[in-house]
């Protein structure tokens, strides 16, 4: 094999390896960004009715929810026993995860584990997620449960 074919593979080879690493970290931090993006919209949903559920009184219907502004995301609100007494839109089957099952066992982020070694990535305090399937459609859900306590003392997620 000639010098000039031998320099001819090993340049190849070299810009092949750069060029799959490079896909492969720009597809991963494109991920990453992704999941962190769903991530942080219930994180803001959560924290608008974390101040709506802040200003219910005893006499206001705990049903009288607004809309969270995203048809894809559905707001549920718990009492303190886990029952449901309020949901944002036409409300289908709760999640097969309670809160309080979300809370005790927080999933951390929806990316695998490959992708948490990487350095940064958003961190979000106060709640916990999870995933879960869909009983209805059987698709993946991403659930986030955050507690707030209400004026008169039951707490919520």
């Amino acid at each position: 094999m000639s010098i000039r074919l031998r320099l001819a593979l090993w340049y190849t080879a070299v810009t092949a390896i750069v060029l799959v690493l490079a896909s492969a970290a720009a597809y991963t931090l494109h991920t990453r960004d992704q999941y962190e993006d769903v991530d942080r919209s219930l994180v803001t949903t959560a924290e608008h009715f974390e101040e709506e559920v802040a200003s219910f009184t005893p006499t206001q219907p705990p049903a009288a929810v607004a809309t969270s502004g995203d048809p894809n995301i559905l707001v549920r609100l718990y009492d303190a026993n886990g029952l449901p007494f309020g949901a944002t839109g036409d409300s289908p089957e709760p999640p097969a995860l309670t809160p309080g099952e979300v809370l005790a066992e927080d999933a951390g982020p929806a990316y695998d584990r490959f992708l948490r070694l990487l350095p940064g990535g958003e961190t979000f305090d106060g709640g916990a997620f999870a995933i879960a399937r869909d009983p209805a459609s059987g698709h993946r859900i991403r659930l986030y449960a955050l507690p707030v306590g209400v004026p008169d003392g039951r707490d919520t997620c």
